[in-house]
């Protein structure tokens, strides 16, 4: 029996580090942002994947009870979404934080440190994979996140059916 499903390649978040607009790179503390619309509703999708990312903290003021947490929002007309977050404005989202699935959690301690999440299956965390999603990022290290784009590292790979 063949493989029934084909794995995509990694891609950077649309709005990830690097991006036109990228809501990942100085990122201010007590700052939730988007990193762009996930875009499965073409055909029917197995599952994404996001790749074990890597932020830096920023040179000065990261607490030392400082969070980077992960939130996963979904939609199903890219209209309506999780706790009517916006995947892609570049401004504050936390307050709206309320139902949105967390997807992983870190600390964020030192300055100018590098940190790397966990791995992340939206099916694993959802039971399903919507026809939109997106990886919501709030920073609550005391600091902006580090100014350099090339110091991070946001990728997604989506599994489809063959």
């Amino acid at each position: 029996m063949t493989n029934p499903l084909s794995y995509g390649t990694l891609t950077t978040m649309p709005n990830g580090p690097g991006a036109g607009t990228d809501n990942l790179t100085s990122l201010p503390s007590a700052t939730a942002l988007g990193q762009g619309v996930l875009d499965f509703s073409a055909a029917p999708v197995y599952d994404c994947v996001i790749a074990p990312m890597k932020v830096k903290s920023g040179s000065t003021g990261t607490s030392a009870s400082g969070l980077l947490t992960g939130y996963i929002i979904t939609s199903e007309d890219n209209t309506v979404w999780t706790d009517g977050i916006s995947p892609t404005s570049a401004s504050d989202q936390s307050a709206k934080i309320a139902t949105a699935m967390v997807a992983f959690q870190i600390a964020v301690v030192a300055n100018a440190t590098t940190y790397q999440t966990p791995e992340v299956s939206i099916f694993a965390i959802l039971g399903f994979v919507p026809r939109y999603a997106a990886l919501v990022v709030y920073n609550q290290s005391g600091h902006a996140l580090d100014t350099t784009s090339t110091n991070f590292y946001e990728k997604y790979s989506i599994t489809s059916y063959v």
